[in-house]
């Protein structure tokens, strides 16, 4: 939002925004975005036009920081494939986004000034979602090293487990993303996530699905913490 021009507080959206932003568990996927755009068009005059961009970025960033980190599954084959495919990636991504300032949303309505968003912030948020989905996928590595047999045991200090780990993780949050109609993709994420799983870490079926509820689990208990601190700020 600060790189749209819109200054919120850390303490109003560290208030509000795990609680408004609650309805997307409705299916569709929209609405939590719509709830948001709610309460930022009352406490800040946010218009729901720039609502709409700022939702966009922020879809369109980590789905271009998750195809970043797959890209590299490449690696293994072709460097300059990986680099080409990386570029494509950010750069492509960038693209459509400065076509569509220029060219489509100046139609509707929005102001050039403010809907301008960097390159610099472009690649500081990919940045920031490439070490997310990698700390998710330290977060499913552990998970794999608590519940599979003690005698097939996965080092957490292992550069491949982490990443194997963080391109499942990734993998099955794309899939659950992709599938509008189901609330925050739930059921698509986990299969796809047990799947995942069992061929690049090379656990078991039964394991790998008890990893994937497990992360779902730690995911809504930790979106219920920041609701529980939104809830205990006072204005």
């Amino acid at each position: 939002m600060s790189g749209l021009g819109i200054i919120i507080p850390l303490k109003e959206t560290l208030k509000n925004f795990p609680r408004t932003f609650l309805p997307r568990y409705i299916p569709g996927s929209i609405w939590g975005y719509l709830s948001r755009g709610e309460w930022l068009l009352t406490n800040f005059n946010v218009s729901h036009k720039m609502n709409i961009y700022s939702s966009l970025l922020e879809v369109i960033i980590p789905l271009s920081a998750s195809l970043f980190l797959l890209s590299g599954s490449f690696l293994k084959f072709n460097f300059l494939l990986y680099l080409v495919l990386a570029v494509i990636i950010l750069f492509g991504f960038w693209l459509v986004f400065e076509f569509s300032r220029k060219r489509i949303f100046p139609r509707l309505g929005f102001s050039d000034e403010k809907n301008y968003f960097s390159f610099r912030r472009w690649l500081l948020g990919n940045f920031i979602f490439s070490v997310n989905w990698i700390l998710m996928g330290l977060m499913t590595l552990f998970l794999v090293t608590i519940f599979n047999n003690p005698n097939n045991q996965l080092s957490i200090w292992s550069v491949q487990n982490v990443w194997n780990a963080t391109l499942a993780y990734c993998t099955a949050w794309l899939g659950g993303f992709l599938v509008l109609f189901v609330p925050a993709g739930m059921g698509v994420r986990e299969i796809l996530f047990r799947l995942v799983l069992e061929q690049l870490m090379g656990i078991s079926s039964d394991i790998a699905l008890l990893v994937a509820v497990a992360a779902r689990f730690i995911s809504l208990l930790s979106e219920g913490v920041w609701l529980i601190v939104g809830i205990l700020i006072k204005d």
